[in-house]
C-alpha cells in the first residue's frame, strides 16, 4: 500500500472548496511607499499557509513583503500583508492558493517559501524555475514526483544520477512552471531558469499550449497510471478527458493511447475533484503529505477531524497499523455516501504517529477550533489532551477504540463507543443473559491463584457476584490451590442442565492451564465459557463459549456483501479479516454521526441526552449520557455464541 494513501483518499470523495477570507477590517493598516497593508501580529500556533488563508492571498506575495519569514513565523511578530484592491485581486490569489496547494501541500509551502516567488504580468511566456529538494531518509524518485506533482523522468533529466541511486542528504533540482514576463532573464533567489544537462539556459515553452499548437495532445498509458495522475499531469479533469476517450472507464489498460483536451488548459486551473462514483478508482494516488482538508464548496459544512496514527514516516510501523487504515477507508465511504445524499463535508486528516508532541502541534493548528466532531485517538494515553481541548472548545470528540476514557464522567463532548463501564456490561448479563438466555445455568466463579485484586477480570467478578447477590440468584465457587485440583471439580457443577464459568482473570493465558483441568468432564457435564470479547480470535478447544460485545454476532449478508462490493471498487487491499472489522466500525460510526451534526450543529451535547442508530453493518449505537455533567457512552450490547472447536 502506497505510503501516504491516506490524504488522497480524502480527495477522493470529496471536492475542494474556495478559501473564504476573514473579516480583515479590524486589523490596524499601515501604508508603506503608497501602498497600504494589513498590520497582522503572529499568534502562536500561526504558519504561513493558516496566515494565506485568513486573509486569501497567496503565501508567496506574503513571503515576498516580509523577507525575514524566510527563517520562520514567531509568536507576536507583525507581518504586513498586502491588501486586495477589488473582488477579481481576491478570485486571483485564493486560485492561486488553491494551485499551491495542490502542487506542494501545506509542508512543502513551509520548506520552500523562500524558493516560490512567482512573477504575475500579462505576457504568457513560461520559464520552468527549480525547487531544491533534499532527500530525506527512505525517500524514492516515484515520491519525490508525486510531492512537486513532476515525473520521474523530468527529475532525472535535471538530475541524472538519481536515475541509479537516491541518498539522504543529496540534493534535487525540482522543475517548477510559474508565468514569467517577457523581458525576464534571471529570477534571483534559488529558482533558475530551465538548465539543460549541457549547461545552456532556455525557456521551455512546452508546459503551456500556444495559439498555434495543437487542440489535443496523444498520451500513453503507463503502469500504475490512473485517470486522476494524468489528469493531475495536464491539469485537466477526468470528465474533459472520458469525453474524447470513454473507453478510458471502467478499466484503463497499460499502453492506452489518450486523447489530451490542451484546448481547455488554463494557466491558474486546478483540475476538478468533483468526483462521481465510477471515477472513484482512477484516483489511488501516492501524495507525501498525510494532512489536507477538503470540501464541497457548498455553505454550512460539517467539519470532521480525523486524528489517526498512520505513522506514514516509519515504513516499518504501517502495516502494524493497518486496522486503522482500515477504519479511515471505511469512514470515507460513510463520507462518499453522505455526499451523494447533499452533505457539504470538510475533512480534516493528520497521522498523529504515537507521539503526544505530534498531537499537540496537530491541536495547535488553527483550523483544529472549527471543526464539529474530532474523530480519534488511537491511544488511551492520547485521551487526555484531546479531552481538554474539546472541553475548552466546545468540540464534540467521537472515541472510537479505546475503552478506558477516564475523562469520560466530565467531560460532556466525549463520545465513547467501546464501553467500559462495568456496570453497563453486568447489568447487560444479568438483565438480558443469565436472567432469560442463562435463566436456569448454574452460575460458577472459578478463582485462580495469584490473581491481583486490580485484575479487570477479577474486579468484574467481584461486582457481578454482588449483583447476583442483590437479585438473590444462587452461584457457586470454585478455588484453585495446591491442595485442591480437579478432584472437586464435579461437586460445583451440575448435570442435565447448563454450567456457566466464570474466571477471575481477563487474561485468556493465564486461564488456559487451568480449562485443561474442566476437559475431563467436559462429555460429563454440558459447559459453557463467558470469556472475554478480545479472546474471540484466540484458540480455546472444546468448550462452548459466550461473550458480550458492541459488535453483531452475526452481520447480514447482503448488507456486507453490498458494503464489499462498493470497498473492493474504489481500495485495492483486503482489509483484516479477523472481528471486529474496523472499516466496518469506521462506516457504522461515521453513518450515525453525521446526520446527527448536521441536525443539532453545535448544539448536539445541550440538545440530546442520548443518540440512537439502526442502521449498522457491523454494529448499532446507543449512546447515552451517564449524568448531566458527563460525556457519552455506548451502551447497544450484543451476546455472541462460539460452539466448541
Amino acid at each position: 500500500m502506497k505510503k501516504n494513501i491516506f490524504c488522497l483518499l480524502t480527495v477522493i470523495i470529496l471536492s475542494l472548496t474556495g478559501f473564504s477570507m476573514e473579516q480583515t477590517n479590524s486589523y490596524p493598516i499601515k501604508k508603506v511607499n503608497g501602498i497600504e497593508y494589513y498590520v497582522y501580529t503572529v499568534q502562536s500556533g500561526d504558519g504561513l499557509y493558516a496566515i494565506s488563508r485568513k486573509f486569501g492571498i497567496a503565501p508567496e506575495e506574503i513571503s515576498k513583503v516580509n523577507p525575514e519569514i524566510q527563517k520562520g513565523l514567531k509568536s507576536g511578530q507583525k507581518i504586513l500583508i498586502p491588501i486586495q484592491k477589488n473582488i477579481q485581486e481576491n478570485e486571483d490569489a485564493s486560485q492561486r492558493l488553491k494551485n499551491e496547494l495542490s502542487l506542494l501541500q501545506e509542508k512543502s509551502f513551509e520548506e520552500n517559501q523562500k524558493n516560490l516567488h512567482q512573477q504575475a504580468d500579462n505576457s504568457t511566456s513560461t520559464t520552468t524555475l527549480f525547487i531544491q529538494h533534499k532527500v530525506e531518509k527512505n525517500q524514492t524518485l516515484f515520491g519525490i514526483s508525486k510531492k512537486y506533482n513532476v515525473s520521474e523522468e523530468e527529475i532525472i533529466q535535471y538530475n541524472p544520477q538519481s536515475k541509479n541511486i537516491l541518498r539522504e542528504g543529496d540534493v534535487l533540482f525540482i522543475p517548477y512552471k510559474t508565468q514569467t514576463t517577457k523581458n525576464e532573464t534571471e529570477i534571483k533567489g534559488d529558482l533558475v531558469e530551465v538548465i539543460t544537462p549541457s549547461g545552456k539556459k532556455e525557456l521551455n515553452e512546452k508546459q503551456l499550449p500556444s495559439k498555434d499548437k495543437p487542440q489535443s495532445i496523444k498520451h500513453l498509458v503507463k503502469p500504475n497510471e490512473t485517470l486522476f495522475s494524468i489528469s493531475r499531469t495536464y491539469n485537466v479533469t477526468i470528465d474533459d478527458i472520458l469525453k474524447l476517450n470513454p473507453d478510458a472507464f471502467p478499466v484503463l489498460k497499460i499502453g492506452t493511447e489518450l486523447t489530451i483536451p490542451t484546448s481547455i488548459l488554463k494557466k491558474d486551473s486546478i483540475p476538478s475533484t468533483n468526483l462521481n462514483n465510477n471515477e472513484m478508482d482512477s484516483a489511488l494516488q501516492d501524495i507525501e503529505n498525510p494532512e489536507i482538508a477538503t470540501a464541497i464548496s457548498t455553505e454550512n459544512n460539517i467539519k470532521i477531524a480525523f486524528l489517526l496514527p498512520f505513522n506514514l514516516d516509519t515504513p516499518s510501523q504501517q502495516n502494524a497499523n493497518g486496522r486503522f487504515r482500515d477504519f479511515y477507508a471505511g469512514s470515507l465511504l460513510a463520507i462518499k455516501k453522505a455526499k451523494e445524499n447533499n452533505y457539504s463535508l470538510e475533512i480534516f486528516t493528520f497521522d498523529t504517529e504515537k507521539s503526544d508532541e505530534k498531537l499537540k502541534e496537530i491541536l495547535a493548528k488553527p483550523e483544529m477550533k472549527s471543526v464539529d466532531l474530532i474523530v480519534g485517538p488511537a491511544y488511551s494515553n492520547q485521551i487526555s489532551l484531546i479531552s481538554d481541548f474539546a472541553k475548552e472548545n466546545k468540540i464534540n470528540v467521537l472515541i472510537p477504540f479505546s475503552s478506558k476514557v477516564y475523562e469520560i464522567g466530565i467531560n460532556p463532548y466525549l463520545f465513547q463507543f467501546n464501553p467500559n463501564d462495568t456496570q453497563i456490561e453486568i447489568d447487560f448479563l444479568v438483565d438480558k443473559i443469565i436472567q432469560k438466555t442463562y435463566r436456569n445455568a448454574n452460575i460458577v466463579f472459578v478463582n485462580l491463584p495469584g490473581i491481583s485484586i486490580l485484575d479487570e477480570g477479577n474486579l468484574f467478578m467481584e461486582r457481578l457476584k454482588n449483583r447476583l447477590l442483590k437479585e438473590r440468584h444462587k452461584f457457586n465457587e470454585f478455588n484453585f490451590s495446591s491442595s485442591n485440583k480437579n478432584q472437586s471439580i464435579p461437586e460445583v457443577l451440575k448435570r442435565n442442565q447448563k454450567n456457566l464459568l466464570f474466571f477471575n482473570t481477563d487474561n485468556s493465558s493465564l486461564i488456559t492451564p487451568f480449562l485443561k483441568e474442566f476437559y475431563v468432564y467436559i462429555d460429563e457435564f454440558d459447559m459453557t465459557l463467558y470469556q472475554e470479547y478480545g479472546w474471540e480470535n484466540q484458540y480455546i478447544e472444546r468448550f462452548d463459549r459466550i461473550y458480550v460485545s458492541p459488535f453483531k454476532p452475526e452481520i447480514d449478508a447482503s448488507a456486507l456483501e453490498e458494503y464489499q462490493k462498493t470497498f473492493h471498487q474504489f481500495f485495492e487491499w483486503e482489509v483484516e479479516s479477523e472481528r471486529p472489522r474496523y472499516d466496518l466500525l469506521g462506516y457504522d460510526l461515521l453513518n450515525c454521526f453525521i446526520p446527527i451534526l448536521k441536525n443539532y450543529e453545535n448544539n448536539l451535547t445541550k440538545k440530546l441526552k442520548e443518540i440512537t442508530f439502526d442502521e449498522g453493518i457491523q454494529s448499532d449505537f446507543h449512546f447515552k449520557k451517564q449524568s448531566e455533567f458527563s460525556g457519552y457512552i455506548n451502551d447497544k450490547l450484543y451476546m455472541g455464541e462460539r460452539k466448541a472447536k
